[in-house]
């Protein structure tokens, strides 16, 4: 099902990979009409079935390569014209170093180490996407990809994702149970939402058996369903939100960060934006994997000397 709503723009594109000897190389584009370095991406045309074919598509039509969807990268947004724009981006691999033509707008396309490409773009939300990547990344490789056997479904952190999909996943049902009453949107939100929820078992319970990933994607998840709630349900959520975080990241720069965000929540005449809640809850969720992490690694460390 394809999104549509005339206060949001859909958009997607890709974090496009490629392996050197020097290391990993990410594609950025130089588009000549605004002057800007960007990673590969463009709006939703009529013809896309979804958003992965229009990622797929704007990178092929941008860097004139073909790649293949590798995973779910992340979403940002930002307001366009008085309009939200909502860009969807996934972890992309080249099918061939070969370029063929790009389209008239983008004037050329680099290939750049990470830490080249988040001097060189443009805009801070995607660089913000870019270093998050790559923080996940290094987390992963200092703490070890949690074998489930160890850390996984049996352990609380497992257990308590595991509970969490299920809460999640039985909203988002009862959300759709009148689909006459939803905006064509929230139902593109709950389809996608449901996607990364599906992801996440799948990375908790099967083959794939990676927590960080199934944590990622259910964070990935509750972040979209937040636009499918109602203005009192959102009030609520923003309240309870605000009180968690003042109590764990109290004086601390996440701490300052969401209550900068939320300011305004404990009013009944206002809500603070939803993508306001959506930073802050996201915010909040690096919190919980950052203490992850170092439970992990004391762990991993520790069975080091048995």
């Amino acid at each position: 099902m394809k999104p549509h709503n005339t206060y949001t723009i859909y958009a997607a594109g890709g974090l496009v990979w490629r392996d050197t000897p020097e290391g990993k190389q990410i594609a950025v584009v130089f588009r000549e009409k605004y002057q800007d370095w960007s990673l590969p991406k463009g709006k939703m045309e009529a013809s896309d079935k979804d958003l992965e074919e229009t990622a797929l598509r704007e990178v092929r039509e941008e860097t004139g390569m073909e790649a293949t969807i590798t995973g779910f990268a992340g979403c940002i947004n930002y307001p366009v014209k008085g309009k939200t724009k909502l860009v969807v981006f996934y972890h992309m691999n080249t099918m061939s170093d070969i370029q063929g033509s790009i389209q008239e707008d983008v004037q050329q396309c680099q290939w750049l180490a990470v830490s080249e490409a988040l001097v060189q773009l443009s805009h801070d939300k995607e660089k913000e996407l870019l270093h998050s990547s790559l923080y996940m990344d290094m987390k992963r490789r200092n703490a070890g990809d949690i074998p489930l056997e160890r850390f996984g479904q049996s352990s609380l952190s497992g257990k308590r994702l595991a509970a969490s999909i299920t809460t999640l996943r039985e909203e988002l049902l009862h959300r759709t149970k009148d689909d006459k009453s939803l905006d064509r949107s929230h139902i593109w939100r709950i389809k996608l939402a449901f996607q990364m929820l599906n992801l996440s078992e799948q990375y908790l319970t099967s083959g794939k058996r990676s927590l960080n990933q199934a944590w990622k994607y259910f964070h990935h998840a509750n972040q979209m369903s937040l636009w499918t709630l109602s203005p009192g349900e959102l009030r609520s959520f923003a309240l309870s939100l605000k009180t968690e975080t003042e109590k764990k990241l109290s004086g601390s720069w996440r701490g300052r960060a969401v209550e900068n965000l939320l300011s305004g929540s404990e009013t009944m005449d206002r809500n603070p934006p939803v993508e306001n809640i959506a930073e802050a809850t996201k915010i909040r969720d690096e919190h919980s994997d950052n203490q992850y992490h170092k439970v992990v690694k004391s762990r991993n460390i520790s069975s080091i000397g048995k």
